[in-house]
């Protein structure tokens, strides 16, 4: 295995834009970690080297049972690194391309309300995630769903700082302002993933997506509404969002 600082790279996990992740054994605690590495190539990056640090800020500050926590910051070999929770169960879409859709309404509720919550946790630190997707929700070896990835987060009222294509909410592709609603959007469209497929949220109007038979015309209504393009018509929270849903679901178990 290949020696980085205190860690022995096991195998690369994925990659984005400023580093690579990957699974390492960390030697001084006798633990697997992911390992989140700033790519050689922006070593000396000001910018990249910033948003790097800001990201394991933001991520270090929240404490949550369903946000993926971060051991420590650091360099070693002339490169910034993040030391984090394993998450050995993959991620929300690793269980989206594996299985049949929709996904079991229960399973899909239960992410929903973990991530939820999260989500919740993060906005009462006025922090807004800004890129909640199906890639960055990962599950612990308990079957937990937990939050991952603030490389894109702002503060609640600051211009956005990116975000994924079909998973933005249109202010974050205006780079305007951004609060919690900004957050509705995505879990919205993460939830719209789990029951229809990623190729329903290209729908222009939100209210003419397309859903299997199987999903109820108020679940439909639901994200619709959490999908507006206008902040000030969506549900004002991820609380509001998740109670609407949970509450669809105790109705069609009845």
């Amino acid at each position: 295995m290949t020696t980085f600082g205190p860690f022995s790279l096991i195998c690369l996990l994925g990659q984005g834009g400023i580093a690579h992740v990957y699974k390492a054994w960390w030697r001084r605690r006798h633990a697997v970690v992911a390992l989140k590495v700033l790519r050689p190539s922006l070593a000396r990056d000001d910018l990249a080297i910033s948003l790097f640090h800001r990201e394991a800020w933001l991520t270090g500050v929240l404490h949550h049972p369903h946000i993926v926590r971060v051991y420590e910051r650091g360099q070693a070999n002339d490169c910034a690194y993040i030391a984090m929770q394993y998450c050995s169960r993959g991620s929300l879409s690793d269980a989206l391309h594996r299985g049949r859709l929709p996904l079991p309404w229960s399973l899909a509720v239960a992410v929903i309300c973990q991530i939820g919550a999260a989500l919740h946790y993060a906005h009462t630190h006025n922090i807004v995630h800004g890129d909640v997707k199906p890639s960055n929700i990962l599950f612990g070896q308990d079957g937990r769903a937990l939050l991952s990835d603030f490389g894109v987060a702002s503060l609640t009222g600051q211009p956005a700082r990116g975000g994924t294509p079909g998973y933005a909410a249109p202010e974050q592709a205006a780079s305007g302002p951004v609060d919690r609603r900004t957050d509705v959007y995505g879990l919205a469209a993460v939830v719209i993933a789990m029951l229809a497929g990623e190729d329903a949220l290209w729908s222009a109007d939100p209210w003419v997506m397309s859903f299997p038979a199987g999903v109820p015309a108020r679940v439909r209504a639901i994200l619709a509404r959490a999908r507006d393009p206008d902040p000030s018509r969506r549900f004002p929270s991820v609380t509001d969002l998740v109670g609407n849903l949970a509450g669809c679901w105790i109705a069609n178990r009845r």
